[in-house]
C-alpha cells in the first residue's frame, strides 16, 4: 500500500525530467558564457598575432632585395600575419635571418613565429620544373635556358648579373670571382625556383659545394695559382676534350705552356672572345684581337670561358704527369684526344685528324 505523501511513479517522472532540464539549462548557460569568454580570450590572444594553423592555402611572392620590413607588409596585406611590427620584432629576436627571393605556398593567419619558419627554409620555395644545365655551357647559354624554362624577360637575368658584379655575394659568387658569373653557374640537373636571382643563387651554391669537396681554394694554393685561375683552366679543359681520362693531361699541357710562356693557342678560347661564331675558324676570326685570343696574347684568358662540371675541376687540380705541349682530337665521334711533346709529334697527331675528317666529310668538328 503507497503511504499517504508519497508521490506516485508519475510524479517521480515528472520530477527527473525537471531535474533534467534544470542541469541542460545550466550545463548550457555555462557552455554559452564558457564560448563567450574563451571567444573574448582568442580576441586578445590574436589582437597582435593569430594563433594556430591558419585557414586558406596562399602563395606570396617575396621580391628581389627585399628587406624582413617589405616581407612583413606583403605578409600582412596577404592576412597572411596579423601585424607586421609584431613579425619585425621576432626577426630582431632572431638576430634579423635571411629570407631569399621567391614564392612561398603559406597560409592565412598564421602565427607570425610559423610565418617566419617558412620563409627562412628555401626548401619551401614553390619550385619549378627539373631543369638540366649541360657541362660546357656558356653564361649566356645558360641565361637562354634559364629564360625560356621560366618565362621571366631575359632581363631579369642580366640585371641579377649586373647587379652581381658589384656585390658578388646577391648571388653568392665567391669574392674571388670579382663579381664575374661565367664559370660559376655549376652544370647540374636542378629543380629551381621562380626568380632569377634565385635561380643563379641555387647555381652558385652548387659551386661552393662542388669547390669545398674539393678543397679548390688550397689545392690551387698548392699549384700556386688562385682559385679564380684554376676554373678558368677548368673551363678551357671543359671546352677541349670530352673524355675523363683527356682532361688531366690536357690539365698539364695547359700548365707546361704557361711554364714555358707559350701561347695556348686554344680555339675553344677565341671562339668565346667572338661570342662563337662559328665552329671551326676562319683565318680572319683567328687574327681577330680581343683578349680571349689565345694565339695573340699569352697567358690565360681574362675569365672563365664556360661552365666547367666536376670533372674539369679535378683535372684542373690534379694534373697528370707529362711533358706534353699539344693536344688534338683525332676522332670527333669517340672524341679520342692525340697528345704531343714535340711539334713533329703533333703535327703527325693533326694528319690523323685530317684524315678522319676526309673520311667523314661534313661533320661538324672538321
Amino acid at each position: 500500500m503507497r503511504k499517504s505523501g508519497s508521490p506516485t511513479p508519475g510524479q517521480r517522472v515528472k520530477s527527473g525530467i525537471a531535474v533534467l532540464i534544470s542541469l541542460v539549462v545550466l550545463i548550457g548557460g555555462g557552455l554559452f558564457v564558457g564560448r563567450k569568454v574563451y571567444d573574448r580570450y582568442l580576441e586578445w590572444r590574436q589582437e597582435d598575432d593569430y594563433i594556430g594553423l591558419g585557414e586558406a592555402d596562399i602563395v606570396i611572392t617575396v621580391p628581389e632585395l627585399a628587406g624582413l620590413s617589405e616581407v612583413a607588409e606583403i605578409c600582412q596585406a596577404n592576412d597572411v600575419i596579423k601585424s607586421a611590427t609584431t613579425f619585425i620584432r621576432l626577426a630582431n629576436r632572431r638576430q634579423n635571418p635571411i629570407v631569399q627571393a621567391g614564392s612561398y605556398r603559406m597560409r592565412t593567419k598564421l602565427p607570425a613565429a610559423t610565418a617566419l619558419d617558412i620563409l627562412t627554409d628555401p626548401s619551401n620555395q614553390v619550385d619549378r620544373d627539373l631543369t638540366v644545365i649541360p657541362e660546357g655551357w656558356a653564361i649566356w647559354q645558360v641565361v637562354d635556358r634559364l629564360t625560356e624554362i621560366s618565362g621571366l624577360p631575359r632581363s631579369d637575368f642580366e640585371e641579377a648579373l649586373a647587379q652581381a658584379a658589384s656585390d658578388p655575394s646577391l648571388i653568392g659568387l665567391p669574392a674571388y670571382s670579382g663579381g664575374q658569373a661565367e664559370g660559376f653557374l655549376f652544370p647540374d640537373s636542378y629543380v629551381l625556383p621562380t626568380l632569377a636571382s634565385s635561380m643563379l643563387s641555387r647555381m652558385t651554391t652548387r659551386f661552393a659545394e662542388i669547390a669545398r669537396e674539393l678543397e679548390l681554394e688550397d689545392q690551387a694554393a698548392e699549384l700556386g695559382l688562385t682559385p679564380y685561375e684554376v676554373v678558368i683552366v677548368a673551363s678551357l679543359i671543359e671546352a677541349e676534350v670530352r673524355r675523363d681520362e683527356d682532361r688531366p693531361k690536357v690539365a698539364r699541357a695547359i700548365y707546361n705552356r704557361l711554364d714555358q710562356d707559350m701561347r695556348l693557342q686554344i680555339d675553344s678560347a677565341v671562339n668565346y672572345g667572338l661570342h662563337y661564331t662559328s665552329n671551326v675558324l676562319s683565318q680572319a676570326e683567328l687574327d681577330t684581337d680581343t683578349p680571349y685570343n689565345t694565339y695573340m696574347h699569352t697567358g690565360l684568358p681574362p675569365t672563365p670561358i664556360r661552365s666547367p662540371g666536376r670533372a674539369a675541376l679535378i683535372a684542373a687540380l690534379h694534373p697528370a704527369e707529362g711533358d706534353w705541349l699539344y693536344w688534338v682530337a683525332v676522332d670527333m665521334d669517340t672524341g679520342e684526344t692525340r697528345f704531343a711533346v714535340t711539334y713533329e709529334e703533333h703535327l703527325a697527331n693533326r694528319e690523323l685528324m685530317s684524315q678522319w675528317c676526309d673520311a667523314h666529310p661534313g661533320n661538324g668538328g672538321c
